[in-house]
């Protein structure tokens, strides 16, 4: 038995719940600890460059005075246990350099989003879900999910359809459609239950057991691939749970509503504030551990494969001021946190930040964004698709903002 081969067994003989004899979660932990090999080899290399750089130019440095802090994430208390602090387990990298001024692609006010050019995704211009038929057979899969005072539609290709309501569904509630467009999950009182939107409109809910820490109000659900297990979080902690086996896999670090995504390869991407990280798992096994640093701070985010896109906290500012002292859009490799496109808004520090007005919703393709923009003064959110490389901006489609609309994945 190789070296490596010891240290995944030991690994999984830790955690009683684990069988040892699963060949797909033993390939898990097996990437898991290569890429934990090559992140502490590059850490390695880096750490003595860093030493080097560090003493040339930290005479030259401007002193940052800092003007604010991270805004608190989630709908309700602040108190009670906060996010558990990074794995030693976890392969650490160098802090996030800076936003380097190249970086920056636009500067950009949020506040104009429903005047931009149109493009074509696929969704109506407006998805207000107004003119709504009753549940009846989906027509293909769905593309979006409504949910607003206590009721559940679906758009397909044929427009707003009612959905059965689960039972203990409020307005305070939440739901999500799942990317391939085929399930819906919610979270009430009662806890989780899931739709399968395939066999409507005889299908009905089925409830999943679920722990009492993500009951109730407030919880947000991140779909996991393929569409048949949800991560459920809230302040107090998060679960993932398969929706066909109801097994439950205890996630621990995403306390505190930790700004979360899950990545098409099935790796769970988290802020984590003690310290403040950027950190990667597969299942509850820490693969990566990046500082912010440089970031100064991160909010909503998303990811594909290799690129990571999040709203960027400005939270101090130099003497004089440059072009990357604004709040705005990151999008930063997922290894190093190195920023390669910037989009700057204008505005008043934290405006399109602190309380989600901005926020990143979905990679359309490799290098295309899809973002959602609230305009407080209308109460309606815009759709923009945005393409880094080039900094050009689209409205895709816009709804009031008292829909909570969730998106399949879009191409």
């Amino acid at each position: 038995m190789s070296r490596l081969e010891h240290d995944i067994r030991q690994t999984l003989q830790a955690q009683a719940s684990v069988d040892l004899h699963d060949p797909g979660r033993l390939e898990r932990v097996r990437i898991t600890r290569r890429r934990q090999q090559r992140m502490r080899r590059l850490t390695a290399g880096a750490v003595t460059i860093a030493a080097v750089l560090a003493i040339a130019v930290t005479a030259s440095l401007l002193p940052r005075d800092v003007t604010r802090t991270e805004p608190v994430t989630g709908p309700g208390p602040t108190t009670g246990p906060g996010p558990v602090e990074t794995s030693e387990d976890a392969a650490s990298v160098p802090p996030a350099p800076a936003i380097d001024e190249l970086a920056v692609r636009a500067t950009w006010d949020p506040a104009s989003a429903a005047t931009l050019p149109t493009a074509d995704e696929g969704l109506p211009a407006d998805l207000d879900p107004i003119q709504v038929r009753t549940t009846g057979p989906l027509s293909g899969a769905a593309l979006a999910l409504a949910h607003e005072g206590g009721a559940l539609t679906v758009l397909d290709a044929a427009g707003w359809m009612r959905l059965p309501t689960p039972p203990g569904l409020t307005a305070s509630s939440t739901a999500a459609l799942a990317p391939d467009g085929r399930k819906a999950a919610v979270v009430t009182s009662n806890g989780l239950a899931w739709l399968d939107l395939t066999d409507l409109p005889a299908a009905s809910w089925i409830d999943v057991e679920t722990p009492r820490s993500v009951r109730g109000e407030g919880v947000q659900i991140t779909w996991f691939p393929p569409s048949d297990q949800v991560v459920l979080n809230s302040w107090r902690g998060g679960q993932r749970i398969d929706l066909v086996s109801g097994s439950v896999l205890s996630l621990p670090f995403l306390q505190g509503w930790a700004p979360t995504t899950v990545t098409p390869d099935g790796e769970v991407l988290a802020v984590g504030r003690s310290p403040r990280t950027v950190d990667e798992w597969v299942d509850d096994v820490p693969v990566s551990s990046i500082p912010i640093g440089g970031l100064e701070g991160i909010g909503a985010l998303t990811a594909n494969r290799t690129t990571v896109a999040a709203t960027r906290i400005d939270t101090s500012h130099s003497d004089p001021g440059s072009a990357t002292d604004r709040d705005g859009l990151a999008v930063f490799d997922r290894t190093t946190a190195s920023t390669w496109a910037f989009l700057a808004f204008t505005g008043r520090s934290g405006q399109w930040v602190d309380g989600g007005e901005v926020v990143p919703v979905q990679w359309l393709a490799s290098e295309v964004l899809l973002l959602s923009v609230l305009d407080p003064a209308t109460g309606r959110r815009t759709l923009v698709r945005w393409t880094p490389q080039t900094s050009r901006l689209w409205r895709v489609s816009s709804y009031d903002a008292a829909f909570a609309i969730t998106l399949a994945q879009l191409d």
